[in-house]
């Protein structure tokens, strides 16, 4: 899978579950402020993706993903996490290579399986037809067709 994902909050939570499966942590550890090693890589990976394949931004990243968390993170510190993954794919580590594979995989498998909405309609409805699909917040393709 290349390129950017749609940024939803269906997306998110797909992210979010790559992760805990990936690296086996349920999303209750992910959300606190434990510091073990196995947790804070995933944390790290979490906002690698999600800055790399859905177009977040940094701030966004941390006030969004991990809303239970009692204060969100700073947007240095999602930077920091960023960079460190980043740092561990330029060496070709081999733990975090097999980790970010896995965890684009499982996205790449449940991204690969939305179902298609086929839509005839006029150029002025597309917005309005789009505003409604987005709010159940479900992982879909759109071809539009126009009447």
């Amino acid at each position: 899978m290349t390129g950017k994902l749609i940024n939803t909050e269906s997306n998110q939570a797909l992210l979010i579950d790559a992760i805990c499966e990936v690296y086996k942590i349920p999303v209750e550890i992910l959300n606190t402020k434990m510091r073990l090693r196995e947790v804070v890589n995933a944390r790290q990976m979490l906002f690698k993706v999600a800055y790399d394949h859905f177009g977040m931004t940094y701030k966004e990243i941390g006030r969004v993903l991990l809303p239970m968390r009692s204060r969100s993170f700073d947007h240095s510190t999602v930077i920091y996490a960023k960079q460190t993954v980043d740092g561990y794919l330029k060496v070709k580590d081999e733990n975090t290579l097999a980790k970010y594979n896995a965890v684009m995989a499982y996205i790449s498998s449940k991204i690969e399986t939305r179902p298609t909405i086929t839509v005839t309609c006029n150029k002025e409805d597309i917005n309005a037809i789009l505003t409604m699909l987005n709010q159940f917040n479900a992982n879909y393709q759109v071809n539009m067709k126009y009447a």
